[in-house]
C-alpha cells in the first residue's frame, strides 16, 4: 500500500495529541472555576449574544436557589435579563 493513505501523518497525529492536551487543560481549569466559585460563593453567568440566552453557573444556580432544570431566561430584545417566574425558583 501507498504510504500515508492507511495511517495518519506525523502531522495529523501530533495534532491529535495537541488537541487531547488543550481539552483536558480546559477540563482541569474548569473545575479549578467552579471549586473557586464555590469557595468563594460567587457565581457567573454568560450571554449568547446571537440568542441573547443567558447560562448561569452551577454556583450561581446555588446562590439563587434555582433548580438547574430552570433556564435563567434571556435579555430578550430590550437587553434586560428575564427571570424566571417565582414559581420555577
Amino acid at each position: 500500500m501507498a504510504a500515508g493513505l492507511d495511517e495518519p501523518s506525523d502531522d495529523v497525529t501530533r495534532l491529535q495529541r495537541e488537541v487531547r492536551h488543550l481539552r483536558e487543560l480546559l477540563d482541569r481549569r474548569e473545575q479549578e472555576l467552579r471549586e473557586s466559585q464555590a469557595v468563594a460563593q460567587v457565581g457567573s453567568w454568560t450571554t449568547d449574544l446571537s440568542t441573547f440566552a443567558v447560562s448561569w453557573s452551577p454556583e450561581t444556580h446555588r446562590i439563587s436557589r434555582a433548580s438547574r432544570d430552570v433556564s435563567p431566561g434571556s435579555h430578550g430584545a430590550g437587553g434586560r435579563a428575564d427571570r424566571p417566574a417565582a414559581g420555577q425558583w
